[in-house]
């Protein structure tokens, strides 16, 4: 009966936690999530780099 309710409660707390799955619990190290940009970004990049040359030209 009380490895029902550990396996239930488990469940629950996972569903509940979140997207992260890492565990942090004594003795763990935080591995911080990896930093990515979005393709947004990638989009407007050349524009973006040409408004700061034209700004710093003085345009």
């Amino acid at each position: 009966m009380q490895q029902e309710e550990r396996v239930a409660n488990d469940i629950l707390h996972v569903a509940v936690k979140g997207k992260r799955k890492r565990n942090y619990k004594k003795g763990t190290t935080y591995i911080p999530p990896k930093p990515h940009l979005r393709p947004a970004f990638d989009r407007g990049k050349e524009k973006f780099e040409n408004n700061i040359k034209k700004f710093v030209e003085g345009e």
